[in-house]
């Protein structure tokens, strides 16, 4: 794995959720990358990136992640976050 990533490996049944709650009121930047990692299983990867508060979703963006190559995700300049806001 490259350095700062995180790999998670569900069940095709099941789903797992990445989430960075905002300790401050600011502008961020939010950028990622998504690759399948297990290409051999042939599931692939359905992603999203939402911005959460209170009852409020906004989604930036989802998509799909198959095979080996990696997918860009972002990046989404002038986010506004609250503290308790979850990416």
């Amino acid at each position: 794995m490259k350095p700062r990533s995180v790999a998670v490996h569900p069940a095709p049944t099941r789903r797992v959720i990445l989430a960075w709650k905002s300790p401050i009121a600011g502008t961020v930047s939010i950028a990622a990358a998504v690759q399948h990692a297990h290409v051999a299983c042939g599931n692939g990867v359905s992603w999203g990136v939402e911005v959460r508060r209170g009852g409020s979703v906004v989604r930036l963006a989802s998509g799909r992640a198959q095979g080996e190559s990696e997918v860009a995700v972002g990046p989404f300049d002038g986010v506004v976050v609250h503290p308790g806001d979850v990416v």
